[in-house]
């Protein structure tokens, strides 16, 4: 990532997962943030970044429930989206969901 070639933003994908998984969740949501700041992001991996974001905000919400209402933010305006591919709709619509419930 540090070498900014073409790999780097997925290679920051990987970090993040990779701080997700070992419990790390605030430094990955950094992480997705810097993702999610390079507009030269192709649209269905920016879809991609936008649901693992909210998955992970719902999952500090446990700690920190203001995130739910961060979460269901993020995927609204994802929703919102004009001519966004049913696939994205089903899986922001099913995560939303479950952050209401």
């Amino acid at each position: 990532y540090e070498r900014r070639g073409p790999l780097a933003p997925a290679a920051l994908h990987q970090l993040a997962q990779a701080r997700r998984l070992v419990g790390e969740e605030a430094e990955a949501l950094k992480l997705f943030a810097l993702l999610l700041a390079d507009a030269g992001l192709r649209p269905d991996f920016r879809r991609q970044l936008t649901c693992e974001k909210a998955e992970l905000l719902m999952m500090l919400g446990k700690t920190r429930p203001s995130s739910y209402a961060e979460a269901a933010a993020t995927l609204r305006q994802l929703l919102e989206e004009k001519d966004l591919p049913y696939v994205w709709q089903a899986r922001a619509g099913h995560t939303l969901a479950t952050v209401y419930h």
